[in-house]
């Protein structure tokens, strides 16, 4: 393994775990401050990270006793993933009743 290395099977063919977390932290940090500055919360909010989204960070939010899920992502173009669209379909799986509304998008 060399030293700096933060992603992909050392020489042994194991993920370096610190070098892996360490970059993690390095682009959820930025997220997580992110959705903590959103002009919607009502006071000082808790983030933390969730699971799942494989084009973007998704974090639970507590604000004043309610718990949200913000997902912080970019266009990513290459995968076809247009934030737009996404929240379109988003807002129309609310008004069919089937997803969560949309609370805020930017």
């Amino acid at each position: 393994m060399t030293d700096g290395a933060v992603n992909g099977p050392d020489s042994a063919g194991v993920f370096n775990a610190i070098g892996n977390a360490q970059a993690m932290a390095e682009i959820t940090a930025p997220a997580i401050a992110r959705a903590k500055a959103l002009p919607i919360w009502r006071s000082d909010v808790a983030a933390q990270l969730l699971s799942g989204g494989l084009s973007n960070i998704n974090l639970i939010v507590d604000d004043s006793g309610e718990r949200y899920v913000v997902r912080i992502g970019d266009d990513e173009p290459h995968l076809g993933v247009f934030r737009a669209n996404e929240v379109r379909s988003l807002r129309a799986a609310h008004a069919a009743g089937v997803a969560a509304e949309v609370i805020y998008d930017e």
